[in-house]
């Protein structure tokens, strides 16, 4: 990919879901940055391989631009610091937020269900050939018991 097919395919996917006035200072952005790194040495292609899917950009900068503070916002943060107001000893506070309304939060939660779920997988498959075990077990005493 050429240095004008990334700003036409980065501005394509911003065109009509963000402001004009935003569109062009991310255009602007990507631009100097492509010719700083390329004066610092770097190819088109070099500089192109880094930046990545100018369609991912896009839908980073689209979904920053389309949240609104607070929004679908999930925040944890530890009791003694809700309590205290963060670290008696910095008096800095420190939370961690996860943004659902990003893909990068969703791909997170999304990790989580299929560990939670590899995980419970894993214990049956253990527990399955125990639990058969004991009910055959079981099967044969009361056979034995009856007679």
């Amino acid at each position: 990919m050429t240095k004008q097919e990334f700003l036409e395919s980065l501005e394509r996917h911003l065109r009509g879901q963000i402001p004009e006035a935003q569109i062009l200072e991310n255009m602007d952005y990507y631009r100097s940055y492509i010719e700083k790194e390329e004066a610092a040495g770097k190819t088109e292609e070099e500089v192109m391989q880094i930046l990545g899917d100018p369609w991912l950009i896009a839908k980073t900068l689209i979904d920053s631009a389309n949240r609104t503070p607070g929004e679908n916002r999930m925040v944890y943060e530890s009791e003694a610091e809700r309590e205290d107001g963060g670290d008696s000893r910095t008096g800095s506070y420190r939370s961690w937020k996860l943004d659902l309304t990003t893909w990068y939060g969703k791909l997170i939660v999304i990790a989580g269900a299929a560990l939670v779920i590899f995980l419970l997988f894993t214990l049956m498959s253990i527990l399955l050939p125990i639990v058969l075990c004991l009910m055959a077990v079981g099967f044969v005493i009361r056979l034995f018991r009856n007679r």
